[in-house]
């Protein structure tokens, strides 16, 4: 989702969302999207920026899965990201510069109470001037904030990981994020939204989850509600309704 309008004279984005052994159902798998052109305002620059962004599921080593990191670099590389958010980023606290040394990009880390942490790394040509941690009480893991350079001007960029839990606080988070629907400047918003989106059509396996997880994911029932009650797409419809832009539905209408 993103607040940059969808028409010509813009910028042109890629974005990629990649999840691997997920604790929960995705309402995005390895999607990619594109605005084209650069803003009308100044010289019209050739220039593209692509953003990955890859849960990379429990900081990139446990026992369960063992040690991706070495595969997770290689991934982020052969994608050619000028950009890479990483959710679930544990222990990177302490591993920053390591990962920084191995992608040859430039880090920065929101900082998560749970210690699932949000990386950034941006290439040179897409320089982070200033990151930081957006008022860590209100999300459960984190929302990064920074300011990235590139040749049409700077964007704020918002690498969020949302509660994956409850529904009621998910949306709490969405209407603090609302708040950065702006007019005034350019804000790109991405990450793990531990949702589904509105018009979302799930694969049928996920009504074939165990109650408990996919509790996580609807409304509330109540005893008159089937097996299947419906799905929770408040947040992110919360976030379209005050002013963000859903990319993948502005470029795939009716997929």
């Amino acid at each position: 989702i993103e607040r940059l309008p969808i028409q010509p004279g813009k910028i042109e984005l890629s974005i990629n969302d990649w999840m691997i052994s997920a604790p929960a159902p995705s309402a995005r798998k390895n999607v990619t999207v594109t605005i084209l052109r650069c803003p009308a305002r100044g010289p019209a620059y050739n220039v593209s920026m692509k953003v990955l962004t890859y849960n990379i599921w429990d900081g990139g080593s446990n026992e369960a899965g063992g040690d991706r990191r070495e595969r997770i670099v290689k991934v982020i590389r052969e994608s050619r990201a000028d950009v890479a958010l990483l959710v679930e980023a544990k222990g990177f606290d302490e591993s920053l510069a390591r990962w920084e040394r191995d992608l040859g990009m430039q880090g920065a880390l929101g900082l998560a109470p749970s210690q699932y942490h949000v990386a950034l790394f941006a290439k040179p040509s897409f320089p982070i001037r200033s990151a930081g941690t957006l008022h860590p009480p209100a999300f459960y893991h984190a929302c990064l904030q920074a300011r990235l350079g590139t040749p049409w001007g700077d964007i704020t960029l918002l690498g969020v990981h949302l509660n994956p839990m409850d529904p009621e606080a998910r949306l709490g988070e969405a209407r603090y994020l609302a708040r950065e629907a702006r007019e005034d400047r350019p804000v790109l918003l991405a990450g793990d939204f531990n949702g589904f989106a509105p018009g979302d059509v799930p694969d049928p396996a996920v009504h074939e989850l165990s109650r408990r997880v996919r509790a996580r994911h609807i409304m509330i029932p109540d005893a008159s509600l089937s097996d299947q009650p419906p799905l929770d797409t408040r947040a992110i419809a919360l976030l379209e309704w005050a002013g963000c832009t859903d990319l993948f539905r502005a470029l795939n209408p009716g997929e």
